[in-house]
């Protein structure tokens, strides 16, 4: 299976910066693909969350991108959600 490229290369940047990471593909209840990328570490930000679904439009699109945990997890864009992967751990 071909992985989408801007989902593999999020996953390497995440690998790269020290975090732990999942990709995932799957398929909606509509039969929809999509495909989740998942990184955490155990500090802040501690958790950066994309998907990209083909829901509707067919191709692949950018559905959401979260950076944070818990209440402080905040909708970001993908630059900002690449931002937060190389963007160095709070002690």
């Amino acid at each position: 299976m071909k992985v989408h490229p801007p989902a593999s290369a999020l996953l390497l940047e995440a690998v790269d910066n020290g975090w732990s990471a999942s990709l995932v593909h799957g398929v909606d209840t509509g039969g929809s693909p999509y495909v989740h990328v998942e990184a955490r570490r155990e500090q802040a930000p501690y958790r950066v969350i994309v998907t990209w679904h083909t829901r509707e439009t067919g191709t692949y699109r950018l559905f959401s991108a979260m950076v944070g945990q818990g209440r402080g997890t905040h909708d970001v864009s993908l630059a900002k959600a690449h931002e937060a992967l190389t963007t160095k751990e709070e002690k």
